[in-house]
């Protein structure tokens, strides 16, 4: 077997760190998104806070989501042809570590075969680290605004209820905007984030007995 070049051993060295350091910041960050999301769920129910039922759902939630991303991925919103969303699993993670690290070996190879010397590629090198920093911070936002938003709605089914309204952002998108103050029935409310950095949630619909309403 022909013995691999020292740039492309190194490179794979790299991302093979790379990719266990995502995840172990996500599933750091996870521990928190979930929390939170439950919590404020159960702000928005009667009854108040329960932390110990915020710990026993954070755990669960945060013990699978992190079985996940040691498979290289998480579960994602999806968006069918007839505009529903649903999840399901995807091997983001994996995947971007495998072509972000051809995408390296190939410009490598480009500045060998070129002549140019070190200076050239490291010119060369840094918006794709830059590139790799930016798509980073866009996958925690991502994934932290998912497991938020399933602890809360966790919770909702746990609490009976039935219908959930759908919350935009101070500046919706145009994917989101048109579901803004919408009333779903839980078994048909679209999955969240329905897109990159979204910040979209849903808040219970409680119906008050009439000798109750003021």
């Amino acid at each position: 077997m022909a013995r691999k070049p020292t740039y492309q051993a190194a490179l794979d060295e790299y991302f093979a760190e790379f990719e266990k350091a995502v995840a172990k910041a996500l599933v750091s960050g996870a521990e928190i998104a979930a929390a939170a999301g439950d919590a404020l769920a159960q702000s928005r129910l009667v009854g108040g806070i329960r932390w110990d039922q915020v710990n026993r759902a954070a755990l669960a939630l945060v013990t699978q989501y992190a079985k996940d991303v040691a498979r290289g991925g998480s579960l994602c919103t999806v968006r069918r042809d007839d505009g529903t969303t649903a999840q399901e699993f995807v091997p983001w993670l994996r995947d971007y570590t495998e072509t972000a690290r051809n995408a390296l070996v190939d410009l490598v190879e480009e500045h060998i075969a070129s002549g140019q010397g070190v200076g050239a590629l490291a010119d060369t090198l840094e918006p794709v680290f830059d590139s790799m920093k930016g798509h980073a911070e866009t996958v925690a936002r991502t994934e932290m605004s998912r497991i938020r938003n399933d602890a809360a709605f966790g919770r909702y089914l746990k609490s009976g209820v039935d219908r959930v309204e759908y919350l935009v952002g101070p500046e919706p998108c145009e994917i989101c905007e048109p579901f803004a103050g919408t009333i779903f029935a839980v078994n048909d409310a679209p999955w969240l984030p329905q897109h990159p950095r979204c910040v979209c949630g849903f808040a219970p619909v409680i119906d008050v007995p009439p000798d109750e309403e003021t």
